[in-house]
């Protein structure tokens, strides 16, 4: 429920990402705040249980433009996030069940028009869309 858990409250911890040293970390209805950067809800795929005191973040980041690039274009990443303790591990992964957790699985049908556009339909699928599908 969307609404309900807006009024959950905001969790921080310590914690290690990708084996840096630890920082204060947080997580709201919207988005975690790491030490220089932060990360949407919508751009994150899941939180994956890593064992004792770790998570894996898995993320689907939008590419900034370039010289090469207009940007918008999704591409996976994943981060650790190392947890002081396995209390405070898994008081993150539940909180982030409440507040961004599924509950249950979806159906999808997805149409592929393999000619529209410049043509690469078939490939954006098995390239971005089948692997985000796979992840969830």
């Amino acid at each position: 429920n969307p609404v309900a858990s807006l009024a959950l409250p905001e969790l921080v911890a310590q914690i290690s990402v990708d084996n840096g040293a630890p920082s204060p970390t947080r997580l709201n209805p919207t988005r975690i705040y790491f030490e220089n950067s932060s990360v949407m809800a919508d751009d994150i795929a899941g939180l994956e249980d890593g064992g004792e005191t770790s998570v894996l973040l898995h993320m689907y980041l939008k590419r900034p433009p370039s010289c090469f690039s207009s940007g918008g274009e999704r591409e996976y990443s994943k981060r650790i996030l190392e947890f002081p303790d396995r209390a405070s591990q898994q008081a993150w992964l539940q909180r982030w069940k409440g507040m961004w957790g599924r509950q249950g699985l979806a159906s999808v049908i997805i149409i592929v028009n393999p000619v529209g556009g410049s043509g690469t339909g078939l490939k954006i699928y098995h390239k971005t869309v089948l692997p985000m599908l796979q992840q969830a």
